[in-house]
């Protein structure tokens, strides 16, 4: 049995961002219960399906896989930004030495001068690189955008399948507490695969 017009546009409104909640809304589907009818969508063994095989054209139309935008989000969440921009801390006129601050200095008693110091981005290569979102010169001077690093990280979670939706609360008047917002818990298997405190990883990280 071929899919009605509305799940098929609920398949198409799915793959813009993945969240279920508002493909159904934009797929014609009530607000008040958008998050139960995306689950019983999802669940829908023909509805699935044909999600699948949307993404699967379009990685092969775009040649824009799934793993090669994670890669990308993981690149932008791990990228260190003192690549990009760094506070540092120069010898004041008193200090009398040329590369860092005199702990003996009786002006600035070892503290030194704050420099801003950024990069010049034309030669950024890599993560840093991606990391970058532009300059803005404000008021105050110039202003080096980054991408959101904490944003980047929860899509990887959610690619991953560190987080599931559930059902929202729903208020007094019978809607959604937050009906823009999803409310996310973390998987068991996640959680288990989290570093544990006081436990090192096993992978090195750059000094």
């Amino acid at each position: 049995m071929p899919l009605t017009a509305r799940q098929t546009r609920f398949v198409q409104e799915y793959l813009v961002d993945l969240n279920g909640t508002q493909a159904a809304i934009r797929a014609g589907y009530s607000a008040r219960t958008a998050d139960q009818q995306a689950a019983r969508l999802l669940a829908n063994v023909r509805i699935a399906a044909a999600v699948r095989e949307a993404q699967a054209k379009r990685e092969e139309r775009t040649e824009i896989s799934a793993d090669r935008v994670l890669r990308r989000w993981w690149a932008i969440a791990t990228a260190d930004p003192q690549e990009l921009m760094q506070l540092r801390r120069a010898p004041c006129p008193d200090c009398g030495t040329p590369d860092e601050p005199n702990p003996g200095c009786g002006k600035c008693h070892g503290e030194g001068v704050v420099q801003p110091w950024f990069r010049d981005t034309r030669r950024l290569t890599g993560d840093a690189r991606l990391l970058f979102a532009g300059v803005k010169t404000t008021k105050d001077g110039i202003e080096v955008k980054v991408h959101d690093q904490m944003r980047a990280t929860e899509m990887v979670a959610r690619h991953l399948g560190m987080f599931v939706e559930r059902q929202q609360t729903l208020g007094a008047d019978g809607k959604p507490v937050d009906p823009v917002r999803p409310v996310l818990t973390i998987t068991i298997e996640a959680a288990a695969a989290l570093p544990q405190p006081g436990k090192q990883s096993g992978a090195r990280r750059n000094a």
